[in-house]
């Protein structure tokens, strides 16, 4: 008697689980198909530097070639004995960063569009007679992100991306 009740609890457990696969092999199996198309770039923005060098006077112009709309920046590194300013006939969009060395661009770039020049006079020390110093300049960029309002947000610069050297 004892089996014959574990054999219809069995029959019945056996019954429930297979009446359970259809709905979960249909669940697991089905399929819907979408029509159109939606881009999708994953790609980091890219920047490309525009560099020269005239009379102690470095030129420094940034062109986002990439596929988004970012903020740039740019820092000029050079030896303890030199310095670097802005120039005179240097673009008013540049200026300096308080509390860092980077020279921050003030509008969005958009893909393809460059910026305005950015003119550094190298100041040597006043003792010496070199006329030629090596100063690198590393471009930076953020995503330029929406607002719902449509308007920009200030760049974050702590997800800055596409860190560039030049020379």
């Amino acid at each position: 008697m004892k089996h014959r009740r574990l054999v219809i609890i069995a029959a019945a457990l056996a019954m429930i689980g297979a009446a359970s696969v259809g709905p979960a092999m249909a669940y697991f199996t089905d399929t819907h198909i979408a029509t159109g198309m939606v881009s999708v770039n994953l790609a980091d923005s890219k920047l490309t530097p525009h560099e020269s060098v005239e009379d102690m006077i470095k030129t420094i112009e940034i062109e986002n070639t990439g596929n988004y709309d970012v903020y740039v920046r740019a820092k000029a590194i050079f030896g303890s004995t030199v310095s670097a300013e802005i120039a005179d006939g240097s673009s008013e969009k540049w200026s300096k960063a308080e509390g860092d060395d980077y020279y921050v661009y003030s509008e969005v770039l958009k893909p393809n569009e460059k910026t305005e020049a950015l003119k550094l006079r190298i100041i040597p020390p006043d003792d010496t007679t070199q006329d030629s110093f090596n100063v690198v300049i590393v471009e930076e960029a953020t995503k330029a992100l929406y607002k719902t309002d449509g308007t920009y947000e200030a760049p974050d610069w702590s997800l800055a991306i596409n860190k560039v050297e030049g020379e």
